[in-house]
């Protein structure tokens, strides 16, 4: 197949392919180094888990030191070490301590790493880790709404963002970190949110002090951002959304407190005003900083935020609608009657105005009015195939307006009601088995079928390229939802995990055949339109992705969706399809319908060879230069590996010591069956404290317990300061978190498929020290034999 004239500003440069290849490669042996010792778990010493992920730790940093070109994958590797060796040590010696401090820890020894390599692939990952310890300290250490506990994360999020901010005097510390300073933006912005809903829905004197400070902190945020050279739209426009929400949870909890129409009436004409009045604002400032009014009217961030100002203002208008029709409103004739007719005059609305202006808008939030309205009657009438009935109005409503963003907002919701229709036709009833695999590979065929339109037509000549632009996003989310919690998230994806344990099955038909298919037909199309993507590094990258979609269902529509994003010279798009990719196959790990030893030698293999191909290449290519050693990279790195190294070193040295010499007790496992706290490759466990008093304050304190013939122990109470025990007393440290009392550890990690191990276990094995460090060694039954 002949390759298309390539405009020279969309091909890829050699080294930057190479540099892709080679972060992909470090990434995948990484992930399949950690799979691989979890597969093995109960086989290896414990110190020899450490020694492996420490090795490679050690290797990463001696390459990227001898070997300049390389250092951005392997620093990215020794980063992803660094949080690895933390990892284990917290899990084969639980002690309890927070989730904050190990990322902390992480972030801080990681941080040599980052400036050694300046390169944003490594800062993005430690701005993920360093804003993730922020927050984690927020919610377990500061969880009040008080300013003294609030402040304090607030500043070292704003510290982050602008610590890697483009125009911050760091720069030349950092180098190029753009995506880590978004990264590290929305994470503060989120962060200022979450403090601010907290306050609108706790409401009285302290939380409306909390919502006016976070609202002030977004204004002073959005303000520092509109500085910015050149303007980043789409971090301007999270700040706006994160504005405009505060503001109507507000006031839709004081209606909450007078719901009558003249009450409901003016909130509906306040959410409005805020949504047309913040859309507006962030047009006026992308006009002029946009190379053309084009332009300016045609910004996915202004979409976006006009998407959300409209389902969150179609709230109280909804409201308003059920006190003016009353019961009338709830039989589906009828709010199928004024449905339709509030949807047809916004569509003749929709149909003049500027972009983005107050009519526009207007119609907008009717449209939604209208839409919800009609999708009552639908779910009434058409029961699990009500979704369909929706994607089909939504997209007859898409090609009915004019405006390009608002048929982009209603290809999003098309296919949004496309997969409710799909899962909800295939999985609503009784007799799921086998259909799951169905409903993922027509999800799966849905979201590509909206990148081939792309791909197939021409930019900027086809009416319906905004309307499958908003599909494929929406399919691109569906994708991933589908694909379940990624790598390490655990039980905290909370709806993610919830959703992908729904869909877990062998997966041997249809899903797997989609996937297979799709991958192939878009890395084919893809590398026979792209002559600068022919050549050996280019072959390798597509094998290696294809080859992982022999056992992910989802990851083949989201390569399929890259490659066409790729040829219709969308780039943000392509760039939401390489995070879905990433995100689809670290959610690989759990997975568990296919043994983790073997994901984890595919995953090594295959980074082995990624990262072979690239070396060789590298080799044969004369022109690739050289560059110096540079000694203060080189003391970088050497620091971060010994500051790891020695703090693993001690803490090792301390747990063993206590392992060796701590006495044995056992406590017991609150009354609560196991088999419900079994998720995945570990369990969650709490200890009975029912003794001890009831504290809301965090951090560490020790705690006396009586110990019985059998080595039973019963925490009694809170020490004193100095307070000495007698033999048949122990003095044992516990933490507070999360409104409760944590002893030793809340989980309990074991090699997959040995969780029917553990159902019986009714305590907690631990060797506790002198200072009363306790250290988890196993679970036992009511005979106190150690299981399994």
């Amino acid at each position: 197949m002949e390759g298309v004239p390539l405009d020279p500003s969309t091909q890829i440069p050699a080294r930057s392919l190479r540099l892709l290849v080679t972060v992909g490669a470090a990434a995948l042996f990484a992930f399949g180094v950690f799979c691989w010792i979890a597969a093995n778990w109960a086989d290896f010493h414990r110190l020899t888990k450490i020694g492996v992920v420490g090795g490679l730790l050690l290797g990463s940093c001696v390459i990227a030191a001898g070997a300049p070109r390389a250092r951005p994958p392997f620093l990215l590797l020794a980063n992803g070490a660094t949080g690895g060796v933390l990892a284990l040590i917290g899990q084969i010696y639980p002690s309890g301590a927070d989730a904050w401090q190990l990322f902390a820890l992480w972030s801080a020894l990681a941080l040599p790493f980052a400036l050694a390599a300046r390169h944003d692939a490594v800062w993005v990952l430690w701005t993920l880790v360093a804003a993730a310890a922020i927050g984690l300290w927020r919610l377990q250490e500061h969880p009040e709404l008080a300013f003294g506990e609030v402040l304090p994360s607030w500043g070292l999020a704003l510290a982050l963002a602008a610590f890697l901010c483009p125009q911050s005097p760091t720069r030349r510390l950092v180098g190029r970190a753009n995506w880590s300073f978004r990264l590290a933006s929305v994470s503060a912005i989120g962060l200022f949110a979450f403090v601010g809903l907290d306050g609108a829905i706790n409401g009285a004197a302290r939380g409306d002090a909390a919502l006016l400070a976070s609202l002030l902190v977004l204004v002073f945020a959005s303000g520092a951002l509109i500085l910015l050279k050149p303007l980043d739209l789409g971090l301007l426009t999270c700040a706006f959304a994160a504005i405009d929400t505060l503001l109507i949870a507000r006031i839709l909890i004081v209606l909450d407190k007078s719901f009558t129409i003249p009450a409901v009436m003016l909130v509906a004409i306040a959410a409005s005003a805020i949504v047309v009045g913040s859309v507006w604002v962030l047009r006026i400032i992308h006009l002029r900083t946009a190379a053309s009014a084009d332009e300016g009217g045609r910004s996915w961030p202004l979409a976006a935020l006009s998407g959300l100002g409209a389902l969150l203002a179609a709230f109280p208008l909804m409201m308003l609608y059920t006190l003016v029709f009353d019961a009338l409103a709830k039989e589906p004739p009828f709010a199928a009657l004024i449905g339709g007719a509030t949807l047809a005059i916004a569509v003749f609305i929709l149909r003049g105005g500027v972009a983005f202006g107050f009519r526009q808008m207007f119609g907008l939030i009717a449209a939604g009015v209208g839409m919800a309205l009609v999708g009552y009657a639908a779910l009434e009438w058409f029961d699990r195939d009500a979704g369909f009935a929706l994607a089909l109005l939504s997209a007859l409503v898409a090609f009915a307006v004019p405006a390009s963003w608002m048929r982009a907002l209603f290809g999003f919701g098309a296919m949004g009601a496309t997969v409710v229709g799909i899962l909800a036709h295939l999985l609503g009833g009784p007799h799921i088995d086998g259909r799951t695999e169905a409903a993922v590979a027509l999800a799966s065929l849905a979201a590509a079928a909206g990148g081939g339109a792309l791909a197939a037509g021409k930019p900027g000549a086809s009416r319906a390229r905004p309307f499958f632009v908003g599909w494929t996003t929406a399919g691109l989310l569906a994708l991933m939802l589908l694909a379940g919690r990624p790598f390490l998230a655990s039980a905290g994806a909370g709806e993610f995990g919830a959703l992908a344990d729904f869909f877990q099955s062998p997966w041997s038909g249809p899903a797997q055949i989609a996937s297979i298919l799709l991958g192939l037909a878009g890395v084919s199309v893809l590398l026979g339109r792209r002559a600068d993507l022919r050549t050996p590094l280019g072959f390798a990258a597509a094998a290696c992705a294809v080859a992982l979609t022999f056992r992910s269902p989802t990851l083949g529509a989201a390569l399929a969706i890259f490659a066409c994003a790729i040829l219709a010279d969308l780039r943000a798009l392509a760039s939401a399809a390489a995070i879905a990719a990433i995100w689809i196959v670290s959610a690989f790990y759990y997975a568990l319908d296919w043994p983790l030893t073997q994901k984890a030698y595919v995953l090594m293999a295959l980074g082995a060879a990624l990262g072979g191909v690239a070396f060789f290449t590298r080799l044969r290519d004369a022109s690739t230069p050289t560059a110096p050693i540079g000694g203060a990279a080189v003391a970088l790195i050497a620091l971060g590996a010994a500051a790891t190294a020695g703090l693993a070193g001690v803490t090792v040295r301390e747990a063993e010591t206590v392992l060796r010499e701590g006495r044995i007790i056992f406590i017991a496992l609150r009354p609560v069956d196991p088999r419900s706290l079994v998720q995945g490759d570990y369990m969650a466990i709490a200890f009975d404290t029912d003794h001890l008093p009831a504290s809301n304050t965090g951090g560490e304190t020790r705690a006396i317990a009586d110990v019985d013939s059998r080595g039973v122990a019963t925490l009694q109470r809170i020490s004193a300061p100095g307070e000495t025990v007698s033999p048949e007393q122990v003095i044992v440290k516990l933490r507070r978190k999360s409104g409760r009392w944590f002893v030793g550890s809340d989980a309990w990690f074991f090699e997959e498929g040995h969780g029917k191990d553990f159902v019986g276990a009714k305590f907690g094995q631990f060797r506790v020290g002198a200072d009363g460090t306790l250290f988890l060694t196993g679970l036992a039954d009511q005979n106190l034999r150690v299981l399994p």
